[in-house]
C-alpha cells in the first residue's frame, strides 16, 4: 500500500508552501493532489478571502487617486494665513504659526494654548469626520453618486 506524507517546499519568492507527496518504495517522492476524501479537505481548507465572490472568481479592484474635499477644505481654513506669510518669505513665522494651529505650542510665550488648535486641527478634524461619514460607506453614501467624478470624493 502507498503511503502518503506532506512536505514543506520552499518557494521562490520567499516563504514555504505544504505539498501532498507518495512516498515511494526507492524513498523517493512523487508530487500528488486530491488523494483525501472529501470531508477531510474540506476541514482543512482556509476560508475565503474577502476578495472572492461566492462564486469563486477573484474580484479585481482599481485604485484611483481621489482628494477627499472635506479633509480639504478642514486643512485649507487652518492653512489660509501661513499660505500667506511663506509666499512672502517669512518662513520662521509659517513654522510657528503652523506649531500653534496644529501642535497647540504658541512659540511667542513659550506654552500650550487651546485656542491655537481651534484654528487648525479643530476644522481638520471636523472635515475628516464630514468625509467619513457623509461621503463614506455608511451615512448618505454620497461617494457613489460622485464615482463616474475624476480626482474627486467627498
Amino acid at each position: 500500500m502507498a503511503s502518503y506524507k506532506n512536505i514543506r517546499i520552499k518557494k521562490k519568492g520567499g516563504g514555504t508552501r505544504i505539498q501532498r507527496v507518495q512516498v515511494l518504495k526507492s524513498g523517493k517522492y512523487k508530487f500528488v493532489k486530491n488523494t483525501g476524501s472529501k470531508s477531510r479537505t474540506k476541514a482543512s481548507s482556509k476560508p475565503e478571502t474577502k476578495t472572492r465572490k461566492k462564486t469563486g472568481r477573484i474580484r479585481r479592484v482599481t485604485r484611483n487617486f481621489k482628494l477627499p474635499i472635506g479633509v480639504l477644505a478642514g486643512l485649507g481654513v487652518g492653512m489660509a494665513e501661513p499660505i500667506g506669510k511663506a509666499l512672502q518669505g517669512r518662513w520662521k513665522e509659517v513654522g510657528d504659526d503652523l506649531s500653534y494651529r496644529y501642535i497647540g505650542y504658541n512659540a511667542n510665550s513659550k506654552q500650550f494654548d487651546i485656542n491655537g488648535l481651534k484654528q487648525g486641527l479643530l476644522p481638520l478634524i471636523i472635515g475628516a469626520l464630514v468625509s467619513r461619514y457623509v461621503g463614506g460607506r455608511s451615512g448618505l453614501n454620497l461617494n457613489q453618486y460622485l464615482r463616474g467624478v475624476p480626482l474627486i470624493k467627498i
